[in-house]
């Protein structure tokens, strides 16, 4: 699996994977890089056996491969950094992933001594094995530390995890098993095999023990250890040596993490289950973190679906209109493949870009007019009153943006402001463009009934309307190929 970062400029952290296939990189490409210095079609990148090649398509500004200008087919390796204008991306690689079709098999026999390691001792005292200094495994678990706590995802904690863990400990194969909140069962969620890359039979036994006894197990050749030899899943499934430790944080198992050896190679030793149960002591931490951050995310979506409620009553004649800017918002943001949390900024934004809505007093007129520094027309007021309303509440700061400058337009004619180009914020572009677009698509303009879809798409194209060309190339695509805009069921009746 191959693919491109980008690094710097306002979708950073975007993830593009590379198919195989001819990739265009512009602001108008596959994969779209939103910087006026990049051309509309700036680059393409494709592949050509095992290897990734990318070339210029007569940029005016050149494409960079470690700050080095190409010219005709550059062969990327990992870590190599791609500079198209202000714009940096990073090309990886990686060696498994996905869900593997991965089995538990039940065996018996649940007696005899093993080495193990309760998750109440501790596990960050790691001895290092031959060949490797205990500062060097120290640092490894640091690393899942460091690198899973910046993840917010389980998923992106997987990935991360098994990638230190098949470095430091050197396993034949490592999963990572999440258990389901509401089954109770544990569910592959990542796995590294390298060298096989086949389906493997998981001992039933061995992480039932580990999950029961809240302890982690290696056993250095599951054929013979006196627990497992009856043990149809050790047998058949070919296990040497396995390490087994549970996902722990606030003495609740989120998962497992499972690794082991085939025949015929070095056993797994103590200190290497000294160092799994490490990393998993992080691993466990940093996923319960996670579980805190989205319950903390559902708390405040409930919030804000309210606060964009109240304003429905006020207004009963745009009932819905929120829900609708919020879905098309939402598309172009999975369109522009920002991540997820930039995502919901975008989401929350739109939600709530109209909740400053409110009758406009001569008053309150003079009050925005005066607090902005220039005169502001009335249709221009509530993003202002809306800003006020909301700074104050926690968590919605990066959301702000997207409510406070949804009217500003490129050409600089809009409000409060009057800011232009790319003084916009890239949520508060999202949000004009889908809101604008709702205006359209749903507002009566002649004989009672909204604008026909066709027609509102080819409208939101046309020049002069001060919006942001790639992100209305973008809502276009969402809407003609279906990928990603899906309008709640209170909304579609107002179509209907």
């Amino acid at each position: 699996m191959a693919q491109l970062t980008i690094k710097t400029g306002p979708a950073e952290g975007s993830i593009f994977e590379l198919t195989g296939e001819p990739q265009t990189i512009g602001r108008q490409g596959d994969i779209q890089v939103l910087d006026t210095a990049v051309s509309r079609k700036h680059a393409e990148v494709h592949q050509l056996g095992d290897t990734f090649l990318i070339r210029d398509l007569d940029s005016r500004n050149g494409t960079f491969v470690n700050d080095e200008r190409i010219s005709g087919e550059v062969a990327l390796k990992s870590g190599d950094r791609v500079r198209l204008g202000a714009a940096v991306l990073e090309f990886e690689t990686e060696q498994g992933g996905g869900q593997q079709d991965v089995e538990f098999v039940r065996d018996t026999n649940a007696g005899g001594s093993t080495v193990e390691i309760r998750l109440g001792d501790k596990p960050a005292k790691v001895l290092g094995r031959a060949g490797e200094s205990a500062a060097g495994r120290l640092l490894a678990v640091y690393e899942v530390a460091r690198l899973a706590g910046r993840e917010s995802s389980v998923r992106g904690v997987a990935d991360k995890v098994l990638d230190q863990a098949m470095e430091s400990v050197n396993p034949t194969y490592c999963y990572i098993f999440i258990r389901d909140d509401q089954t109770d069962k544990l569910k592959p969620m990542a796995w590294r095999d390298p060298i096989s890359g086949k389906r493997r039979e998981i001992s039933h036994s061995i992480v039932t023990r580990a999950m029961r006894r809240h302890h982690s197990i290696l056993t250095a050749d599951a054929a013979s250890d006196a627990r497992f030899d009856q043990s149809e899943s050790v047998v058949i499934g070919e296990i040497g040596s396995v390490i087994c430790a549970p996902l722990i944080a606030r003495d609740k198992i989120n998962g497992v993490l499972y690794m082991g050896r085939d025949f015929g190679t070095e056993p797994l030793s103590d200190e290497d289950l000294q160092l799994a149960t490490a990393i998993a002591f992080q691993t466990g931490i940093a996923l319960e973190n996670i579980a805190i951050h989205e319950e903390m995310q559902t708390e405040m979506m409930a919030l804000v679906r309210t606060l964009s409620g109240a304003k429905d009553l006020r207004w009963p004649d745009q009932r819905g209109h929120s829900e609708r800017v919020a879905a098309y918002a939402l598309a172009v943001a999975g369109q522009l493949h920002l991540s997820d949390e930039g995502c919901r900024n975008v989401q929350t934004a739109a939600l709530l870009h109209d909740v400053g809505k409110v009758p406009i007093t001569e008053n309150t007129r003079l009050a925005v007019s005066a607090a902005v520094g220039r005169t502001v027309p009335d249709e221009y007021c509530h993003p202002f009153l809306g800003m006020k309303m909301l700074e104050e509440l926690p968590g919605l700061a990066p959301a702000l943006p997207g409510v406070k400058y949804h009217h500003e337009r490129l050409d600089g004619l809009g409000g409060p402001w009057g800011l232009a180009g790319e003084d916009i914020p890239l949520i508060a572009r999202i949000v004009s463009v889908a809101n604008r677009f709702d205006h359209l698509a749903a507002d009566p303009v002649r004989d009672g009934r909204p604008m026909p879809m066709s027609e509102a798409l080819e409208t939101i194209e046309q020049p002069g309307e001060g919006l942001d060309d790639a992100i209305t190339h973008a809502l276009v695509q969402a809407q003609t190929t279906g990928n990603g805009i899906e309008l709640p069921r209170l909304v579609l009746q107002d179509f209907c």
